[in-house]
């Protein structure tokens, strides 16, 4: 299996330097939750307007988050829109995280705004409406770290809702076995969201900041979303192999 990391982002640069990069977050997580050795991860830095030749390059793909809204003028914003799109239309399997989940459902035919709920920061925990083929049977709540201003008030037409909250709704949904596509972030740390907490606390303000940081005694649940993602994209080639036998 052949996965690319589609880097939408890069770490603000008042991070302490030791912190990983989204692409090395997403391997740490996945790497060891692969069914096999067979997977392989290549990095492309989008952001940066490095795309992979054609979208029949990889088996798959994983939009990470970004600091970035989907709605932005920045230039590579419609290169990733028309990529989403090509992807979609080859039947070749996304996920996305974050601005990837709202990336996903901007292209597809739904709508992202920043919220006038303001900032979603910390451990949050969502409610399950519906489990797919390769999430966990009985699963009723996920729990998942959480930093965003942006959100997906309108899905895609196609597309099937998984879990949400009061605050983030549409927290995460999936189309068929092309797409799963959740706002919280599985490859996050309760250290890195401490460092972002900050250098960001003032921006978010003290009532944001105090109840994120609380939030993060508790447990969340990023390996079983990581395990769910590789499943994701094993059932979604072996329905393609199926088609084509």
């Amino acid at each position: 299996m052949r996965l690319a990391i589609l880097q939408t982002g890069h770490n603000n640069p008042a991070l302490p330097a030791h912190l990983r990069a989204y692409p090395q977050m997403f391997t740490d997580l996945l790497e060891p939750l692969a069914p096999s050795d067979e997977v392989r991860f290549t990095n492309y830095a989008v952001v940066d307007g490095v795309f992979p030749a054609d979208v029949s390059d990889y088996d798959g793909y994983i939009i990470t988050g970004s600091r970035h809204g989907v709605y932005e003028d920045i230039p590579f914003i419609a290169p990733l829109m028309a990529f989403i799109q090509d992807c979609y239309a080859k039947d070749i399997p996304q996920v996305g995280i974050c601005f990837g989940h709202q990336a996903l459902a901007q292209a597809l035919g739904g709508h992202v705004e920043k919220s006038s709920k303001g900032w979603g920061v910390g451990i949050r925990q969502v409610n399950v409406a519906q489990t797919t083929n390769w999430m966990t049977k009985g699963t009723d709540t996920l729990d998942l770290i959480y930093v965003h201003q942006d959100q997906v008030l309108r899905l895609p037409e196609d597309a099937v809702h998984i879990a949400g909250d009061d605050f983030c709704p549409n927290a995460a949904f999936a189309i068929g076995n092309k797409v799963f596509s959740v706002q919280g972030h599985p490859e996050f740390d309760k250290g890195y969201v401490h460092e972002l907490l900050a250098i960001r606390g003032e921006e978010m303000g003290k009532q944001v900041c105090d109840a994120a940081t609380a939030s993060l005694a508790g447990d969340h649940e990023g390996v079983r979303l990581g395990k769910w993602i590789m499943a994701f994209f094993e059932e979604a080639l072996a329905a393609k192999a199926d088609s084509r036998a």
